[in-house]
């Protein structure tokens, strides 16, 4: 699905932001040209992305126009305007599909610590609740790193306690790019997060959330591995451009029986990790 990013203005300043250094010339006009190249070629959902969408004075323009045209909208969000009940109720009514929210933790101190933005969990959590009220239907996306993977399952639980209108959670391993670049020490090793989220995962599971997970190759999720996007994008058939770009199979690989429906660690991952203990799974894990 093609995603627009309407805005550079943020209202965070996550340490791990993928976008820290991409400087764009942002404009209606420039915004405009890209929904209709998308819509013309037949997309039936767009994805508006930021920055933080919601601050862009077009936003509800843009949702207006893409529905018009008979396509969807996907909104990517951080939820903290619509901690304002006012914003999120206009957000919903203005026919928004689905809302992409980042949350980055359910433990206050890592999720301020990580955005950078003192008191923006209890903002958060209130964006998303005010979101739910009024009928939205809302994904969670959840960027794993460094501070939060110890607490994925604790994560899953919380979202289950305190959200419990959400369904669907991406686990989305952190990429080696952006601001992580300038600090590496936000990129756990897959070894240390496999357990962490295999367990988030048979949480999901008990508490029937559907839940995925990208940039974590799918010998690291045991029972998991049809949870990788990859594994599920080569399953439909889907466009796997991109991915495969990013990543690359190591000489490890060659065995592995999810050879053909992955495509190896992220090429960034490695420059930074260097070591890579990869193990080739030869059968299927049992279900």
């Amino acid at each position: 699905m093609p995603l627009i990013p309407l805005i550079e203005k943020c209202n965070q300043r996550c340490l791990f932001c993928a976008a820290e250094d991409r400087h764009e010339t942002i404009s209606f006009e420039r915004n405009k040209k890209a929904i209709d190249r998308e819509l013309d070629k037949g997309s039936r959902i767009i994805i508006l992305s930021g920055g933080e969408t919601t601050l862009c004075p077009d936003v509800f323009h843009f949702i207006k126009y893409i529905r018009s045209r008979g396509a969807g909208v996907e909104l990517q969000t951080n939820a903290l305007t619509s901690s304002n009940p006012k914003m999120a109720k206009a957000l919903v009514m203005s026919g928004v599909s689905l809302f992409n929210v980042n949350f980055p933790s359910n433990v206050p101190e890592i999720n301020d610590e990580l955005t950078g933005i003192p008191g923006s969990f209890a903002r958060r959590l209130s964006g998303v609740k005010n979101l739910l009220s009024f009928g939205a239907a809302v994904r969670i996306t959840h960027i794993v790193c460094e501070q939060n993977y110890r607490h994925l399952p604790d994560f899953v639980r919380f979202i289950h306690k305190e959200l419990n209108g959400i369904k669907f959670i991406q686990f989305s391993f952190l990429k080696a790019m952006g601001g992580v670049l300038k600090r590496p020490c936000l990129l756990p090793s897959y070894e240390d997060v496999s357990s962490f989220i295999q367990e988030a995962f048979c949480l999901c599971e008990e508490y029937s959330i559907e839940a995925i997970t990208d940039h974590i190759p799918p010998c690291f999720l045991a029972r998991f591995y049809d949870r990788n996007v990859d594994y599920i994008k080569t399953g439909e058939g889907a466009e796997t451009s991109l991915p495969e770009s990013e990543k690359k199979q190591l000489p490890e690989c060659a065995g592995c029986i999810f050879k053909s429906r992955c495509f190896g660690p992220r090429e960034d991952y490695m420059l930074l990790k260097k070591k890579l203990a990869l193990k080739p799974v030869l059968e299927l894990p049992v279900k």
